[in-house]
């Protein structure tokens, strides 16, 4: 069973302390750990100290790992932490969020381009020379057909999926130490009833043949007590 928490603010655990709280083994308790960093990146900052030790949330975090681990998906873990913290998400797009220039922005910068560069009109049947501002540029037009297919912060991607490869095969390491334990144990108890079976079958040929001599020599003097009756009885 999980022990309860400190209630001071500034209080952080150790991975003993960890893992004697979500009531796992040690090594359990470091591979939630690495899990929850790797997901949450540059983010994990107020997950641990500068020793290592885990804070408050960093320990939630692990409780929280532990409940998506033990329900038979880990991945849902990330899933669940980039709906509460979008910005983590390596799909996130910053740009969504920045402010984009309003119209009266760019009233003002054309009225003065329109300062800087005045209609011409010097006369003799010449037309009004205009120059328009170039505000944006495709790089598209230079770069031809060729495509680029990109991917929004792969090693952050990788960062997760290497963690759930690396929980996995621990898992897989804890259920293989665990498996060969109960053999040992299954083993030392066959073990165990062997002996006692072959102890009961030594002590029980000895009790039948103490019990047959027994039996002889009861019988023997029965007989002896009856026939000694009647002498006395004058029979």
């Amino acid at each position: 069973m999980a022990h309860e928490l400190g209630s001071s603010t500034t209080k952080t655990y150790s991975i003993a302390e960890a893992a004697k709280h979500i009531g796992k083994s040690e090594a359990t308790a470091k591979r939630y750990k690495k899990a929850v960093l790797a997901v949450w990146g540059s983010g994990s900052g107020g997950l641990t100290d500068v020793a290592g030790s885990l804070t408050r949330q960093g320990l939630k975090e692990i409780e929280s790992y532990k409940r998506f681990t033990e329900a038979g998906d880990p991945a849902g873990y990330a899933a669940d932490l980039y709906q509460r913290e979008p910005q983590l998400d390596p799909a996130h797009d910053p740009s969504s969020e920045t402010v984009t220039e309003t119209a009266e922005t760019h009233a003002v910068t054309s009225g003065d381009m329109a300062h800087v560069i005045p209609d011409i009109a010097i006369g003799n049947g010449r037309a009004t020379a205009e120059i328009v501002p170039v505000n944006s540029v495709d790089l598209g037009r230079y770069r031809g057909g060729a495509e680029l297919t990109l991917i929004d912060d792969p090693l952050a991607a990788a960062r997760q999926l290497g963690a759930m490869v690396d929980g996995t095969i621990e898992a897989m390491d804890d259920d293989a130490r665990y498996q060969q334990q109960r053999v040992q144990e299954t083993q030392q108890a066959a073990q165990i009833l062997r002996g006692k079976l072959s102890a009961l079958n030594r002590r029980a040929a000895v009790y039948e043949a103490t019990s047959a001599a027994a039996s002889m020599v009861q019988s023997a003097a029965a007989t002896e007590v009856q026939e000694l009756a009647k002498e006395i009885q004058g029979e």
